[in-house]
């Protein structure tokens, strides 16, 4: 049984520190996932105004709530195991202030649940029905290219998402047009997300299950992570739908990339966080046909590899934490500080509550910290955005490569190139591309002045070294840069 002494209960994070610490933090989660939390605990006790009191797994499924330690703010979400009902019950006996309310974690739980909720909410999901195979309902008709419940139709690619939310075994069926046959996309396993099926065109019937029409979303999923309802952070990542590999980096993490909201997904994100009530959650969004469509909400969810979201999260959760328990702002924030800018990445400085890395040591008494804090200039605020575009198609090279050896193109090379110092002769005016012309007709008309009467130049045949063919496409191309130029003068 954990003490309710926070002294000598384990703390992930170690302190070098004996600042008082205010507000009491109890981590109450599975042992798994609270080794995943360090980072964000550790950003969270910087300042010394805060202390982590971690619940032991075993008291959590084992020990009554009453003998469980009584902390200020409580940090619970749910995983496989996780006693749900049991937390609800400590909730409602200490009344902590939660950054995630334990009710409504239930809900997510059933993604026929969140879709609903989420209509509630005005948030677009994707065009969908719910059958239960199981439970005796009528109204379903399946084709070869479509699936109708109750009168709603949903044509083929469609997606099969089982009802619980825990069931990570979405599948994809596709139509006899493109061939049929069914993708399963599940965990990641290694470098694999996906597999295709080509002979498996049956749908599930073991249970109660989703199916939506198929968005077509240009390859790429995003993940949308928000920290209260005013501050969210997106990434991009591979769709698993393409070919169902992962792309790594160079440390093997997943690549996904910053994406910055747009105003009404931003708007999505407020709504999400307020209607579920978890302040730390995330959820995913397909951008098809110019709108943004929500499919799925997670619950406590949290950016993995950004030591600046991790910075920014946890400046948003203290004070939270400081405005539910003394209705005031952490004095390790400092009350200048505005409210955090949604949507933008953390590594683009978008959040307002960022403070500098060296704002507080660990050796700095709490005092001194305050006042620094206070001294702070005010958070970067990002003011232009600079991007070199260069468009996608390109104009082929115009080019005509040959060697000479004649003596007059020489001349003409080394009076425009050697004669001024350079190593190239560079020809772009009109007068010096009528002298290219202008000698490029004599040495044709030289070479038709030697042909016998009655024969013909070959493209093959040279003129003093040159080859016909290319002098001929040379003479082709001035005399029409030539019209073109004069019909610019005129027409001026």
């Amino acid at each position: 049984m954990p003490s309710d002494d926070p002294a000598s209960t384990p703390s992930p994070v170690a302190t070098a520190t004996r600042v008082p610490a205010a507000i009491t933090v109890g981590v109450c989660v599975m042992r798994k996932k609270c080794e995943k939390l360090r980072p964000l605990l550790a950003e969270m006790t910087s300042g010394g105004d805060m202390t982590v009191v971690v619940f032991e797994q075993q008291s959590i499924l084992e020990d009554a709530v009453s003998d469980w330690p009584v902390v200020d703010v409580l940090v619970a979400f749910y995983s496989k195991g996780f006693p749900l009902a049991k937390v609800g019950e400590y909730v409602r006996l200490r009344e902590p202030f939660c950054f995630n309310a334990i009710g409504p974690m239930s809900e997510l739980l059933d993604r026929r649940a969140i879709y609903s909720r989420l209509q509630q909410i005005g948030v677009a999901v994707p065009k969908h029905v719910v059958y239960d195979h199981l439970g005796g309902g009528e109204g379903l008709v399946l084709r070869e290219d479509y699936l109708e419940v109750s009168g709603v139709r949903i044509n083929k690619p469609f997606v099969e998402k089982p009802a619980s939310a825990e069931d990570h075994n979405i599948h994809i069926y596709y139509p006899p047009s493109v061939g049929g046959g069914s993708k399963r996309l599940f965990r990641k396993v290694g470098d694999c997300s996906s597999a295709f099926y080509p002979d498996v065109s049956e749908i599930r019937r073991d249970g109660a299950y989703i199916y939506e029409e198929f968005l077509p979303t240009e390859g790429a999923d995003l993940k949308v992570y928000t920290v209260g309802p005013k501050y969210a952070y997106a990434e991009a990542r591979k769709s698993p739908t393409l070919d169902g590999r992962v792309v790594r980096d160079a440390s093997g993490k997943e690549v996904r990339f910053p994406v910055l909201l747009t105003a009404h997904e931003k708007d999505v994100a407020r709504r999400i966080s307020l209607a579920f009530g978890q302040m730390v959650n995330g959820f995913d969004i397909l951008r098809a046909h110019g709108a943004s469509y929500v499919c799925d909400v997670n619950g406590w969810s949290f950016v993995k590899s950004s030591s600046a979201y991790y910075q920014d999260a946890a400046a948003v959760l203290r004070r939270m934490a400081r405005r539910a328990i003394s209705g005031e702002d952490s004095p390790f924030l400092g009350a200048h500080m505005g409210p955090p800018h949604m949507g933008s990445p953390p590594s683009l400085g978008g959040s307002g509550d960022r403070l500098p890395a060296n704002l507080f040591s660990r050796t700095e008494p709490a005092e001194q910290g305050c006042a620094r804090a206070a001294a702070a200039t005010r958070p970067p605020e990002l003011r232009a955005l600079v991007a070199v575009v260069r468009h996608g198609d390109r104009t082929p090279k115009q080019k005509l490569k040959m060697r000479v050896r004649n003596a007059k193109l020489l001349r003409c090379f080394e009076a425009h190139g050697v004669g001024r110092g350079c190593a190239e002769a560079k020809l772009k005016t009109p007068v010096q591309l009528q002298e290219v012309l202008d000698l490029v007709e004599v040495l044709l008309a030289e070479s038709d002045a030697k042909l016998a009467p009655g024969s013909e130049n070959s493209s093959e045949s040279e003129a003093d070294g040159v080859p016909l063919g290319k002098l001929r496409q040379l003479q082709l191309v001035l005399r029409r840069g030539r019209r073109a130029h004069a019909q610019a003068v005129s027409s001026a």
